[in-house]
């Protein structure tokens, strides 16, 4: 449902291949109007958010700057049948989704900066290809493969599914 056109509901800032994708994800599950504006294209950049990073979602006077809380405020919004209704199914669904945004993404930031890197400075790939493991070593640590199975109990995180096929 991406629209190229001014007349979108919501903006966000990306980067293609980043965790920008969640919220395109998201954003067309809910059937709703975005434009993707890519954040090399925007000159002041840091001047919108401070910290340079993305994503960013901009809808009328709101603008978030954090990938957990522009998934909250989405599904708030927007009916849908994604956030449970139950006070207890939303505990476990924030505490998945926060698991996945303070522990998941950083660790696959790393994955995806090793694989910049490694294109940019011509790396040898047997070291790529070590440094990834070492990195999905880590994230067995933390029982990620559980934690696969738990996310993708939500349709809208269904692309995590594919990382946790590297994983096992």
């Amino acid at each position: 449902m991406n629209k190229d056109s001014a007349s979108s509901m919501y903006k966000i800032y990306s980067i293609a291949g980043t965790c920008s994708t969640a919220i395109t994800v998201l954003l067309n599950k809910l059937e709703q109007p975005f434009t993707v504006i890519q954040r090399k294209d925007v000159a002041n950049y840091s001047d919108i958010v401070a910290t340079n990073q993305v994503p960013a979602l901009q809808a009328d006077n709101v603008f978030l700057t954090e990938g957990a809380a522009s998934v909250l405020y989405l599904l708030e919004r927007h009916p849908n049948t994604m956030l449970p209704g139950d006070v207890k199914g939303r505990a476990e669904f924030y505490r998945w989704l926060m698991f996945n945004y303070a522990t998941l993404h950083p660790a696959h930031s790393k994955i995806y900066g090793l694989s910049r890197v490694a294109e940019s400075v011509a790396l040898p790939t047997e070291l790529c290809r070590l440094a990834i493991l070492f990195v999905v070593a880590v994230l067995r640590v933390f029982r990620v493969n559980e934690l696969m199975n738990a996310l993708c109990k939500w349709s809208w995180l269904f692309f995590i599914k594919s990382l946790g096929k590297i994983l096992t």
